[in-house]
């Protein structure tokens, strides 16, 4: 048509970038820090959309984002590593955390 156009910035960095950003709308950013190798967290994560990274030779960072209120699916995950972890960000999660694990202690007395 011969006729022009002026740019416009793209949405986000990349395609990935940008359906993260629509999938994870509404969602709760989640980091934990597990005791584990990362090939180990990556088997267990396998089908969650996380970001994995090793931070030292047994120790491995875990991002990604839950929905709120259905946060049972990652302290099942989580549990199935058999290996210490610490919730860095999420307050909400951890407070799920923190009541479901009295409940198990309370069930154990």
């Amino acid at each position: 048509t011969a006729q022009g156009y002026a740019e416009r910035p793209l949405p986000a960095e990349s395609a990935l970038d940008y359906l993260r950003q629509g999938i994870n709308r509404g969602k709760t950013r989640v980091t934990v820090s597990v005791a584990a190798l990362a090939t180990h967290v990556v088997d267990v994560l396998r089908y969650q959309d996380a970001e994995i990274e090793p931070v030292g030779d047994d120790r491995t960072r875990v991002r990604l984002a839950i929905d709120p209120g259905q946060w049972q699916w990652l302290v099942l995950n989580l549990a199935m590593l058999d290996a210490d972890f610490r919730i860095e960000e999420g307050a909400g999660f951890a407070e799920a955390c923190r009541r479901f694990g009295q409940r198990l202690l309370d069930a154990t007395s």
